[in-house]
């Protein structure tokens, strides 16, 4: 079932858990190509976290006479990590807009990931991107290894710290977050409110209606 104007709540669960979720394994799993060493470390959450600007929308909804380019916006995308994607691990919610400044902007906009340099004391945050589980021994060098876990920061040196995350937690955490998030649908409808599913519509109906534009073809 596609993406459709004033979804009956039955219908958005089975667009989250079948149309939506099947999208993201055809697109994002591949791309991990988990049998390789090489390839998907930018790919893979720069998709994924496309994927987290759009939830976010149906997450948060759209306010009538909102600027319509603000759908989709950070602060919406942020909510849905903390609130949502910290059901399945509780780090999204305590480095979850850092996940975004790094891993989404920097990807999107400038092909990798970017470091963040902290205002107060010039402290840099560095970006590391793995294949693996989510506690994971990397190799630094020839002979040094180190122990990493997805989404926890460590500390690197005197000036710099680094954030790392797992490209396959990554993805199967945001499958994971959609069964959440449909949980929480579910058991709102059960307590009688509805904030939740007329956030979806009211996005969804934006999101489906054309858009208006001031040029020709």
């Amino acid at each position: 079932m596609p993406l459709q104007s004033n979804m009956a709540l039955s219908d958005i669960i089975i667009y989250l858990q079948a149309d939506l979720d099947v999208s993201i394994q055809n697109d994002v799993y591949p791309v991990i190509q988990a049998e390789k060493r090489d390839g998907g470390y930018f790919a893979v959450p720069r998709l994924v976290m496309c994927y987290v600007d759009f939830i976010g929308a149906l997450y948060s909804g759209f306010s009538a006479g909102t600027n319509p380019n603000n759908i989709a916006t950070t602060a919406k995308a942020v909510k849905y990590i903390d609130e949502v994607m910290s059901l399945v691990d509780p780090l999204y919610r305590q480095n979850g807009k850092l996940l975004v400044e790094i891993y989404r902007h920097g990807t999107v906009h400038l092909y990798s990931p970017i470091s963040l340099k902290r205002n107060s004391d010039n402290r840099i945050l560095q970006w590391e991107v793995y294949k693996g589980t989510r506690r994971e021994m990397l190799i630094a060098g020839t002979v040094a290894a180190k122990w990493v876990t997805h989404m926890d920061i460590y500390h690197y040196d005197a000036n710099n710290d680094v954030l790392p995350i797992s490209i396959n937690c990554l993805y199967e955490d945001l499958r994971q977050s959609i069964d959440e998030y449909c949980n929480l649908l579910q058991h709102e409808h059960a307590s009688g409110l509805t904030t939740l599913k007329d956030n979806f519509v009211s996005a969804a109906n934006q999101i489906v209606a054309s858009k208006v534009v001031n040029f020709n073809w």
